[in-house]
């Protein structure tokens, strides 16, 4: 699949799961994931060809910040220029973060510290 992600996703308020990866998707990733998205434990939008920074609003993921929740990843995402948000670090039922092969600036927040479940954290440059 191609193009930005369809709006239409934004009306299945109920998935647990979304996994849009291995895709040839552009532009920024939505600020609607984390507005009405609510219920994701899973999200992988890995190897695609985003552009821009990691959205703030992804703290609103509430299940994925739930502490005993189960899992979360986000995936491999190829953004262009952008910043890690200190906010990320609210998504204490994080288990995997991967973001290799980007091209984020600045520094890595502190409050990645705060995920307490996290079992890999890849920021890599390759």
């Amino acid at each position: 699949m191609s193009g930005e992600l369809p709006s239409a996703l934004q009306n299945c308020m109920h998935l647990v799961i979304l996994d849009l990866s291995e895709n040839h998707f552009t532009g920024s990733v939505p600020t609607w994931m984390g507005d009405k998205l609510s219920d994701l434990v899973n999200l992988d939008l890995a190897h695609n060809n985003f552009s821009g920074a990691i959205p703030k609003c992804f703290s609103n993921l509430s299940a994925m910040a739930t502490k005993y929740q189960g899992f979360g990843y986000l995936g491999n995402w190829y953004f262009g220029f952008g910043e890690i948000p200190e906010e990320l670090g609210t998504l204490i039922g994080l288990i995997s973060l991967n973001l290799p092969g980007n091209l984020l600036t600045g520094n890595i927040p502190d409050s990645i510290g705060n995920m307490e479940l996290i079992e890999s954290l890849d920021l890599s440059m390759n």
